[in-house]
């Protein structure tokens, strides 16, 4: 997602967000270039079958060249994944993805407006929001927990910008 009108504190300009389907759970990583996003990608995959403790099988992105490039077909193939790209112009097509930035984005808005924060830190709200996405649920299990299988620690968890 980008580019980002402000810059972020630390050159940022793109926003990777990565959604598994499976149990909600969502990796957030701010890049500079979009170009950064195919080894984000791959460091985030390996993070996710050590903590899930299984291979990732599908990828579904959309046809961004970051995404559809040698490297990613590549690694894609070399690690057994199957990479299914969308038609272009059919967000539909990845809805998990969408409706994960959507939501990140709509909590990143409430907070900057609720807090009154300068645009430009906008990473640090969307790590904020991610957060707080993965580790609270309205019913069962979120996100976190399922990833590790325990409850989350959530002393931790203040009001945003006391």
């Amino acid at each position: 997602m980008g580019p980002i009108t402000p810059e972020l504190l630390g050159g940022a300009k793109y926003i990777l967000v990565v959604a598994d389907s499976n149990i909600s759970f969502s990796w957030v990583r701010m890049l500079k270039n979009k170009g950064d996003a195919k080894h984000e990608l791959e460091k985030i995959i390996s993070q996710a079958e050590t903590a899930l403790e299984t291979q990732v099988k599908n990828i579904i992105c959309n046809g961004g060249k970051e995404f559809v490039s040698n490297f990613i077909r590549d690694f894609c193939d070399s690690s057994g994944i199957q990479l299914t790209v969308t038609t272009p112009y059919t967000p539909q097509h990845n809805g998990i993805a969408k409706r994960t930035k959507r939501t990140l984005m709509d909590k990143v808005r409430t907070l900057m407006i609720e807090s009154d924060i300068p645009k430009e830190l906008w990473a640090e709200l969307t790590n904020t929001a991610k957060l707080l996405r993965v580790r609270v649920s309205d019913s069962g299990k979120g996100p976190f927990e399922k990833l590790i299988n325990r409850k989350p620690n959530l002393r931790g968890i203040r009001r945003f910008g006391c």
